[in-house]
Order: structure tokens, then sequence, then C-alpha cells
């Protein structure tokens, strides 16, 4: 008899990291615990310390440790808060990153600025090297004008390097050449080459992807190496793998290489969840909706397969990669309900995070969010919450939505603060309704023919609103729905998906060569 054996996984969220131990014997048991962004790996490591105690497992049955997202990569890119980064490309081509498309980001501004290029002009370098776009090398590179620049990004605080040449898809051989100079001459300087990360054609979305990866890199391999040590340190010797955004799992050392890879695997592994309770309902056309803490993802599912996308944007940045197709909004439990100057009730994008959190919470959040809004509206149990680890304050939900109500002139004390939580709650739900009517529209979906599939730790409270407000008439609420994306990361598969451009000349030849590439095989892992 095969002895018991667990696959771990972590999802952590703004507000909450969720936990989850799946057994070969197909059992699962979840907890939830308080994301501490200061010190990521110690509320994983105690909660599941104590979830090994309460159920009687060795750490011996441990046979897979899965990071699930983390908002760090996300958070890295859109708040600029990076490692210092340069970038190496062909002479002539420095500021592809800045001109980007030449589109105009304000219809009514011909002067508005296009998005930050995250590396400055000061921070690229041009070497004279050209590839044409057959792949034959026209110019090579000279070793010592390749060192030169190294070094003089290097003495310039560089921690990173991304190399984008032109047309390196299709001859990748001088950004390797610079990759073997790096290692050797700055060994601490983590480099990624375009061709590596995303081998298509056109040059800005290429090199984008390249600097973004390097941007993310030193941050999220200093991450790696602590979960790694963390873990180690407390006997744990099963393997470290990472959830992707494309819905599978990569092991450490690939994630170390490819950091942007898991940029959006929360989102993506939670709609895996979701199609893996579909199955099992038999149900294949749904509606995912994860509520979190902090926003709203919403994703379709037909045939019990997940939509995946390759373009996607990330912080106003052109991110070209196999993802999961999730379309996110920013209202979630922990979203701040707020007035603005035209008297408007707003709800989110700013969040109340897990610290202080919302006011009702107790913990010196003065802002109203939408849990306390569930609370004064009698969805939430005061002495319930987070399995009653975590009592609610009714009189602080009253006192923060009591300043909403009065913005509004919704009348004074508990009556005024309860119809503020009902119009917040409503306006919600509304930003909600509009993503997945408009989801539904662009693909002529009836929305009367899904199911919703509602998690997060707001999703199921949330659920019959939003339903009722979009069309949809059936719900699936699975168990522990609170914990799916870090369940999504238990049964997903490992998985890598391949690109590659190929240019074919439209003669007589191009019916051959296209046949021949549609005869070879895909490279898939079980």
């Amino acid at each position: 008899m095969n002895p018991l054996r667990f696959r771990f996984a972590f999802d952590i969220g703004g507000t909450f990291t969720d936990l989850v131990l799946l057994g070969s014997d197909g059992r699962i048991h979840t907890a939830k615990v308080l994301s501490d962004h200061d010190n990521v790996v110690g509320p994983i490591r105690a909660g599941l310390q104590r979830m090994l105690q309460q159920h009687g497992i060795a750490l011996s049955q441990l046979s897979e440790v899965v990071s699930g997202a983390t908002t760090a990569v996300t958070n890295l890119v859109i708040e600029r808060k990076g490692a210092c980064t340069g970038l190496i490309t062909t002479a002539g081509f420095r500021d592809v990153i800045e001109i980007a498309r030449e589109l105009r980001y304000d219809l009514y501004d011909l002067g508005a600025p296009g998005p930050d290029p995250v590396i400055p002009r000061a921070l690229r370098a041009e070497v004279q090297e050209r590839v044409d776009a057959a792949g034959r090398v026209i110019e090579a590179p000279r070793d010592d004008e390749i060192e030169q620049v190294i070094r003089q990004l290097v003495a310039a605080g560089v921690r990173a390097i991304a190399v984008c040449f032109l047309h390196s898809f299709t001859n990748p051989a001088h950004e390797q050449r610079v990759k073997a100079i790096a290692q050797r001459i700055a060994p601490q300087v983590s480099v990624s080459l375009s061709s590596e990360v995303l081998g298509e054609m056109r040059e800005y979305e290429r090199a984008t992807v390249a600097v973004m990866n390097a941007y993310v890199a030193p941050t999220m391999q200093g991450y790696y190496a602590r979960l790694e040590r963390s873990f180690h340190a407390k006997g744990f010797t099963a393997p470290l793998s990472m959830t992707t955004s494309n819905g599978g799992t990569i092991d450490v050392e690939t994630a170390r290489a490819r950091p942007i890879d898991t940029v959006l695997s929360g989102p993506a592994s939670g709609v895996v969840a979701a199609i893996a309770a579909a199955k099992s309902a038999g149900l294949t056309e749904i509606v995912t909706f994860d509520m979190g803490g902090t926003s709203a993802d919403i994703a379709i599912a037909e045939g019990q397969e997940p939509e995946i996308t390759t373009r996607t944007m990330l912080g106003e940045l052109p991110l070209i990669l196999p993802v999961v197709n999730v379309g996110a909004i920013g209202a979630g439990g922990g979203s701040i309900v707020r007035v603005d100057s035209e008297g408007v009730l707003k709800v989110g994008p700013a969040s109340a995070g897990a610290d202080p959190g919302p006011a009702c919470y107790g913990r010196g959040g003065e802002h109203a969010t939408i849990t306390d809004a569930y609370l004064l509206c009698g969805f939430l149990d005061p002495k319930g919450f987070l399995g009653g680890r975590v009592v609610l304050s009714a009189e602080r939900a009253r006192e923060a939505l009591g300043k909403i109500a009065a913005a509004m002139n919704l009348g004074p004390g508990e009556d005024g603060a309860v119809r503020a939580a009902e119009a917040a709650i409503r306006v919600a739900s509304s930003m909600m309704a509009t993503e997945v009517r408009k989801t539904l529209a662009r693909r002529g979906s009836d929305p009367r023919a899904f199911t919703l599939v509602p998690y997060g730790g707001a999703g199921p409270t949330h659920a019959a609103m939003l339903a009722d407000e979009v069309g949809i008439r059936t719900i699936l609420v699975a168990p522990s729905p609170g914990t799916f994306c870090a369940l999504g990361a238990t049964v997903a598969n490992l998985r890598r998906d391949f690109v590659k451009s190929s240019r074919i000349h439209l003669d007589p030849r191009s019916e051959e060569h296209t046949s021949e590439l549609q005869s070879r095989e895909t490279i898939s892992y079980a």
C-alpha cells in the first residue's frame, strides 16, 4: 500500500494568504492566514505547521510545495519598484521601448505622455551589430565593445540587464554572446535575453517583455531563495514549484530565469480550480468570479478549457505571453467606499488591505469598505469571520459608513449607514456586472447558458447579486471557495508554452513549408 502523500500550495493575496493540502487520496485541507508583505514566508510556514499538527500529517508526507500567486511581481511593474535595470540593444534602436507604437494615450490630448519605459535613456546602451530578417549575420559585435557597455552599466548601478537585438528571434547568437560575456565579467547581474523570453517578431513588444523580466528578476530570485531557505531550515525536503500565468506550474529553476511567467498566476490558478469543480458537476459553460480583498477577477471557460490569450497589458505595458484570459476590476471585499468631489459614490480601486484592513476589523482602519457594507446588511456573522478567529465590529462599520451617508445626505444614525452600505453594494455589483456582460457580448454568448462559479473570500457572498444583475440563472459554490486559487495550484499540471515566429513567402513553396510546420509534434508535459 502506497503511503499517503500531500501536495501543499499557497496563494498570497493582498489581504489573506490561502493554504491548501491536497492528498493523494483526494482529501483536501484548507486554511487562511493574514498576509504579511514584510515577512511573506512567516505566515505561510506557521500556517502549514498548524495544518500538519491539526491533521496529523508528517513533513515526510509532503511530495511538493507549490508557490501560488504573489502580488510582488505585478506590483513591481505597476508601481515601478523593480531593480535598477539596463538595456543593451542594436545601434540606433535604444529608444524603441520609449517610442513604442506611437499611439495616442488620450484622445483629446495630443501631448499626453505614453507609458513609462521602465529603463531611463541613460541606462540604454547600443552595440554595433546587425542580423537581417532571415537571420543572416550582417555585422557581428566585437567582444571588447560588449565588455565596455556591460562595465558601464554595472558602474551605473544596474542589477539586471535586458538584451534585445534586431531580428534576434531568427538568430539569437549575438544575444547569447552578450550573456556569456556578462556572466564572465559580472556574474552578480541577472541577464534576460529577448530571444529566450519571447522569441517572436515585433521589436517593441519583445524588448518590453525582456525588460520586464529583467526588471523583476533580482527581487523574485531573492524571494525564491528565501522560500527555499525557510522551508529547508524547518526540515522540508519536498521540491518547490511556481504557478504560471498560463494555468500551469514550472520548477523553481525555470522561474528564476523567467519570473515574468508568474506575473498573473493567481487569477489563472483560480480559473483552473473552477474548471475542475465544474467538471465534477458535469458543467461545461462557466463564468468564473473571484472576489478577494482587493479586486474581482472574471473569466469565461467554454468546453471545460480556459481561454488563453497572448495579448494583455501589465501596468500600461504590453505583455505578449500566453496567459489565461482574466478581466480584473478594483472591487473586492477590502475596496474602499468613497464619495468623489462631484458627490458620486465610488468603490475602489484603493483597498484597505490586510493592515489596517476594513474598519470592522478593529485594527485601526477608518475607511468604509465593501466588507463593512456586508456586515451592516447582515451578510456576515460578526463572530464567525475567518472561522471565528476574527470578531468583526458592527459599531466601527456603522461609524465608517455613517461618514459616507453624511456626505451623500442619506440620513443620520444607523439607518443612514445601512442605506450607504446598500448603495455601495449596488455600485460594486454594477461594476462587476458590466465586466461580465462586456466579456460575454464580445463572444456573442447568452448569459443564461452559463453557470456562475464564485470563489475567493467574498465571491460566494456577492454571487447572487451579480448573477441577478447579469441574468445568469445557475450558481455553483464548491467547498472551501475562499482558498480556490491555492487549490488550483495543487491541481495544475507542469506546463510550458513555446512560441516561435516563422516568415513564409507567398509562393508555391509556402504550402509545403506550412505542412511541415503543422506536422511537428507539440511538446507537452503530463
